[in-house]
């Protein structure tokens, strides 16, 4: 399903998100169908009209908007990011994805070091989960420093989406957007955010 898709374009660099900007971040593998080249060639800003980064950008974008973050006055700000930029292994599920990005975090680790983001997105549970290994918390410790609290979560529904503040940043994974993540369960969630999203400004 996924396997047929490639990683959407990454954001063009910016003053704004080049330091302490919004970082969103993607497994692999979740970009447009209809990419074909020069998908890993930088283009424009996170909500360019002329770029397809794919349905699930797309929707997170407006997620947020929902929840009040303005995501055309802050475009600028957002980059993006995938973690890794493809598998070393196929089929991964579960505790083997976290053990895989783990494993595969040089780039991402570099990359969130060198931007020092305010906000990170995380698109996948399983992302917030491998940030939380000892060794990937202690590598990231120049761009968010240690974590105030332990992730709470934004919604009783099966699906995860929580929120977690650093002393440097504010981490939020959502769920990867699909059938599942119905009408109700976005109005729940963007309620919440709102809350998190508020306390940045």
């Amino acid at each position: 399903m996924t396997e047929v898709r490639s990683n959407p374009p990454k954001t063009l660099d910016t003053p704004e998100n080049m330091h302490r900007g919004i970082a969103l971040v993607l497994l692999p593998g979740y970009g447009s169908q209809q990419t074909t080249i020069d998908q890993n060639e930088p283009k424009g800003l996170i909500n360019s009209p002329h770029v397809d980064r794919g349905f699930v950008v797309a929707t997170v974008l407006g997620w947020l908007h929902q929840a009040g973050l303005d995501v055309k006055r802050m475009a600028p700000a957002f980059r993006l990011c995938v973690w890794p930029e493809t598998w070393e292994s196929q089929a991964l599920h579960g505790p083997q994805m976290v053990n895989a990005l783990v494993k595969q975090s040089e780039a991402f680790i570099e990359e969130m070091n060198d931007t020092q983001p305010a906000l990170i997105v995380l698109v996948s549970c399983y992302l917030h989960d491998a940030l939380l290994v000892p060794e990937v918390t202690n590598e990231l410790k120049p761009a968010l420093g240690k974590p105030l609290m332990p992730p709470t979560r934004l919604c009783t529904t099966r699906l995860r989406a929580q929120a977690q503040r650093w002393e440097r940043a504010l981490v939020i994974s959502l769920p990867i957007p699909s059938q599942r993540t119905t009408p109700a369960f976005v109005e729940a969630l963007t309620n919440e955010l709102k809350h998190w999203l508020n306390q940045d400004g």
